[in-house]
């Protein structure tokens, strides 16, 4: 998984739980600061550049009901990729804040992983 060799400081690890890593179906635990994750792969799909996925356990569901992640990316000709990043969510309740904080993190590990990207 490239994602903890690149952003060590954001992402301690990435462990397969189910399936391959690769396809819809699969289920990953993340280490990400100190906080854990389980996620299920909705969707993983090469030719469209496209994963979806719903987080299942941790801490970001004692804030959200359910919390939904689909990022895509969008070939720019020579010149790369965007990365558009999109979270559909459900609150426990209505005092609970929009997760601000997670599309922020999601941000800065972007533009991280692209300038490890282009430096590798």
């Amino acid at each position: 998984m490239l994602f903890p060799v690149a952003l060590p400081d954001m992402y301690q690890s990435i462990q397969v739980l189910k399936g391959d890593g690769k396809t819809a179906g699969t289920i990953t635990f993340v280490t990400i600061g100190d906080s854990t994750i389980k996620e299920n792969i909705n969707v993983m799909d090469d030719e469209s550049k496209t994963v979806n996925y719903n987080i299942i356990e941790g801490d970001l569901l004692n804030y959200y009901n359910n919390f939904n992640v689909n990022i895509c990316g969008v070939p720019k000709g020579n010149n790369g990729s965007l990365v558009k990043w999109s979270c559909k969510f459900d609150k426990v309740n209505q005092q609970i804040p929009n997760p601000d904080l997670v599309k922020d993190s999601a941000i800065k590990g972007f533009q991280d992983l692209d300038a490890y990207l282009l430096n590798a």
